[in-house]
C-alpha cells in the first residue's frame, strides 16, 4: 500500500486455519519502515445461501478504537471494490 505521504508499507502474517469453502484464519502486521507492526487475527467465514453467499468477517485484538476505525474504513473500501469488480 502506498500511503499519501509516500510511505510504503506490506502485510504479512501466516496463515492459522483454512477449511475450504466456509473458512479462513490469518495473522495480519503491516511492515513499515522496514519494522513489523502489531499482530492481529482475522478470521473470514461463508455461509452458503443457495444462490448467494453470507460472509462473516472479523479482526481481532487491535489497538485501540482510532486504529479499529482505520482498519474498518480500510476493509469497507476493500469490500466495496470486491463488490464491484463480481458485479462487473
Amino acid at each position: 500500500m502506498h500511503a499519501p505521504e509516500g510511505r510504503e508499507f506490506t502485510v504479512s502474517g501466516e496463515y492459522l486455519e483454512t477449511r475450504p469453502p466456509s473458512r479462513l484464519s490469518f495473522t495480519c502486521a503491516w511492515i513499515g519502515d522496514g519494522m513489523r507492526g502489531h499482530e492481529t487475527v482475522v478470521t473470514v467465514g461463508l455461509i452458503d445461501q443457495g444462490d448467494k453467499s453470507c460472509m462473516h468477517f472479523e479482526q481481532r485484538i487491535l489497538q485501540d478504537s482510532s486504529v479499529r476505525d482505520c482498519h474498518n474504513e480500510g476493509w469497507t473500501s476493500s469490500f466495496k471494490c470486491l463488490d464491484q469488480f463480481v458485479a462487473s
